[in-house]
């Protein structure tokens, strides 16, 4: 598993985050939650991901969708997975996957093609590797 760049990093790439032993364990377990391992083995969760204490059923959808693909036909690794949610996409003019995503009006229309489009850019590279994060070396 790829595990994430140095903590004074997070900020700068995904925003903050909240540690494992801080969210409910009903939480953890929502399908589609993203949790990402640090170096040192701590289960992080970026919060971005959550609106009024739950998390974002679109954002949660389009994790899942990407945890469901094969390991092999990653082109990126899962961190630089959750830099691409929140970085601006052009196909989007500008906003990012999350904005489009964690919008309350978004139509179901709208969030299935953003779906789509994640996970061709998850298969492809899409152009994620101008955001890629690479962890250090222990």
């Amino acid at each position: 598993m790829n595990k994430a760049p140095r903590p004074e990093n997070w900020t700068d790439i995904i925003g903050p985050v909240y540690r494992e032993d801080i969210l409910p364990e009903d939480i953890r377990n929502v399908p589609g939650i993203i949790c990402l391992v640090t170096t040192d083995e701590v289960h992080v969760y970026p919060t971005f991901q959550f609106r009024n204490k739950q998390v974002i059923p679109h954002v949660a959808t389009a994790w899942q969708l990407l945890s469901e693909l094969d390991i092999e036909q990653l082109a990126v690794s899962p961190w630089t997975a959750a830099a691409a949610l929140v970085s601006p996409r052009e196909a989007l003019e500008g906003k990012s996957y999350f904005d489009v995503l964690s919008d309350p009006d978004v139509s179901d229309e709208t969030a299935e093609y953003v779906h789509e489009l994640i996970i061709i850019s998850a298969v492809e590279g899409g152009g994620w590797q101008d955001i890629a994060v690479t962890p250090p070396t222990t």
